[in-house]
């Protein structure tokens, strides 16, 4: 079993760094080492993990973290319920679950979870008002020591780096610091282009990032590039069957679109966002757009069809 997860993830890896089994094998090892390893036949030694770790540029924990138990399979679906807590609201089950996280054994095990669970534990600190871009430098610097946010291109990113630093972005957003914070997030969306081959990893991740940079280029009145990216991230997931960014990035082009005068479009498109919330059951978002649609449109989207 942990052979199978192991070469998984390292296969992922590998793809994500965009190198061929040769050229990451080269100059200790043969290619059908790396095969070997990729098709489950075995582990390699630390020794070999180490030079293997600093070829695709991440720790050593980072391996560590491929070997899965079944205790570690049950601490990874708490961070889930923790992380589903927290974005429901649920701030009284949020800090149990965190506190009962904190306390487990495999916390000071895995880094890469313990670097999640510090993200997770900002962002439970942000919802409730308190002092939290401390907790965000503690979880980048697990894996990325003397983290420098203006150098984001020239680190190679996990998806948990890519998380920590948006909301170190947001951060600097909310202190009035609005290009800068577009600007980095140009960055940290280019890394998708150049770092990383793995398409699914793109598809997962590049609207969710382009969610977060239309949103500030909204505030900045920049309508017109609202709705490129959200066009080009919104065909990306559809291209892949996700709906993860798809309602958010709808939400901000069909407001981008009615600040430009292009009223019917915008009520079409804001109408489509309703029903994307609704699919993922969003009382929030389709209580808020059902009001939008009122005033901006005069629609009662109950009786719209």
């Amino acid at each position: 079993m942990q052979n199978i997860i192991f070469s998984r993830e390292f296969r992922k890896l590998r793809k994500q760094r965009g190198l061929s089994q040769y050229e990451l094998a080269n100059p200790h090892f043969h290619a059908s080492y790396i095969s070997k390893i990729e098709n489950g036949e075995f582990i390699p030694s630390v020794e070999k993990l180490a030079f293997l770790s600093e070829r695709l540029g991440v720790s050593l924990d980072i391996f560590h973290s491929f070997l899965v138990t079944e205790e570690e399979i049950e601490f990874k679906n708490n961070i889930v319920k923790l992380r589903n807590y927290i974005n429901g609201g649920n701030r009284a089950d949020a800090e149990f679950k965190l506190a009962q996280l904190k306390k487990d054994e495999e916390y000071e095990k895995r880094l890469i979870h313990k670097q999640e669970i510090i993200m997770l534990e900002a962002l439970l600190f942000k919802k409730a008002g308190k002092p939290y871009e401390y907790k965000l430098t503690e979880a980048i610097e697990i894996n990325i020591p003397n983290f420098q946010i203006e150098n984001i291109e020239d680190y190679s990113l996990t998806t948990i780096d890519t998380e920590i630093i948006t909301l170190m972005i947001s951060a600097i957003e909310e202190k009035g610091r609005l290009s800068y914070a577009i600007s980095l997030f140009y960055k940290l969306n280019d890394c998708f282009d150049t770092q990383y081959t793995d398409f699914k990893l793109i598809a997962y991740m590049k609207p969710f990032l382009t969610t977060k940079l239309v949103s500030l280029l909204f505030k900045n009145g920049e309508y017109e590039k609202v709705i490129e990216l959200s066009n080009n991230a919104i065909n990306l997931e559809v291209k892949n069957k996700y709906i993860r960014s798809t309602p958010w990035l709808n939400y901000n082009k069909a407001n981008a679109l009615y600040e430009l005068g292009h009223k019917n479009a915008a009520k079409e498109t804001m109408v489509e966002a309703f029903y994307n919330f609704k699919t993922l059951k969003d009382q929030t978002m389709t209580e808020r757009i059902k009001k939008e649609l009122l005033e901006k449109h005069n629609i009662n989207i109950e009786n719209f069809y």
